[in-house]
């Protein structure tokens, strides 16, 4: 294939791949799983909205041993997913997330992040007080979470995925935030509670 031909080929690709990021982000932005901005809640919304999973019908819960994914909004506007991600017949260990910038509107993707599942609640002991360090558009961000409450429940037709939902504050590179840790544990093997 001709140089001419394959940048050509590539700028389409980039082009595609540029729509459908401002597409997803534009979802995300309006849509209750992710970076809303949050609102109150009451106890009988949090029994009717446990939040969507827009691939649920499609992700097979077995595969995963554990995530952890963090969304983070801070007081001057920029809105952060940071998480890591274990699925061990596809890969150990994978960052991802991204981060809203509300001063000049860029999103940009998380190249880096030093939060390693190993190292944080291997064996659901999970800490209260923890910190992290990402980076992202060539900037590194030091993290620092403290767990405020959490809520856990189960995903999947036999409740193979264990999930907490830890609401938290944040600061970062010292501006104050808000969020939510979502933890997830393969519950394979673990007995399953009846009654519900």
């Amino acid at each position: 294939m001709p140089k001419e031909a394959s940048r050509s080929a590539l700028g389409r690709a980039v082009k595609q791949k540029a729509g459908y990021l401002r597409l997803t982000i534009n979802r995300i932005y309006n849509h209750d799983e992710a970076l809303s901005p949050p609102r109150p809640v009451t106890k009988r919304d949090i029994l009717k909205t446990i939040p969507p999973r827009s691939m649920a019908e499609h992700r097979d819960w077995r595969n995963f041993h554990r995530y952890v994914y963090h969304f983070i909004y801070l007081e001057n506007g920029d809105r952060i997913a940071v998480g890591s991600v274990s699925q061990p017949a596809i890969m150990s260990h994978l960052s991802i997330g991204y981060l809203c910038r509300n001063s000049d509107k860029k999103v940009l993707p998380i190249k880096s992040s030093n939060f390693l599942l190993y190292q944080h609640g291997e064996n659901q002991i999970m800490p209260k007080d923890y910190g992290f360090t990402f980076t992202a558009g060539g900037q590194s961000y030091d993290v620092q979470a403290l767990i405020k409450d959490e809520d856990t429940f189960y995903i999947g037709k036999e409740r193979e995925a264990k999930i907490h939902e830890r609401w938290a504050t944040f600061n970062i590179n010292g501006i104050k935030g808000w969020g939510c840790a979502e933890w997830h544990y393969n519950n394979l093997g673990q007995k399953l509670f009846t009654g519900l």
